[in-house]
């Protein structure tokens, strides 16, 4: 009897609700989407340094649209892209303060100019 109850309760620890499995599908998202925005950022980050010690006072870079990066990478959909643009957006903004970041339909291009 002692065995059966062990086992019983073996068993129900190994159990997981659908709720707990959608929460880590979602905290492990969030953690790759928060990887993702980090790494931008560090990367424009050292860009803007870069730019700034060489002596200049603006950076352009190149952005070709959610539609293209999906195209690319089937891991994104145009959400997932858009709130990885926009935090990435917010951060550097958080980061230059007295710097302006616009961008250029026309062209494609995000300008981060501190002059």
């Amino acid at each position: 009897m002692l065995l059966l109850f062990c086992l019983i309760a073996a068993v129900s620890a190994e159990s997981y609700s659908r709720g707990y499995l959608r929460d880590m599908k979602r905290q492990e998202e969030e953690r790759n989407n928060n990887e993702i925005i980090n790494d931008g950022v560090r990367q424009i980050k050292d860009l803007v340094l870069r730019e700034a010690q060489a002596g200049h006072t603006y950076l352009t870079l190149s952005y070709p649209g959610c539609e293209e990066i999906i195209r690319n990478d089937q891991r994104f959909t145009v959400e997932r892209c858009e709130y990885i643009v926009k935090h990435i957006k917010d951060e550097i903004t958080a980061k230059f303060p007295d710097s302006d970041l616009t961008f250029n339909e026309q062209t494609n291009k995000y300008k981060l100019d501190w002059s």
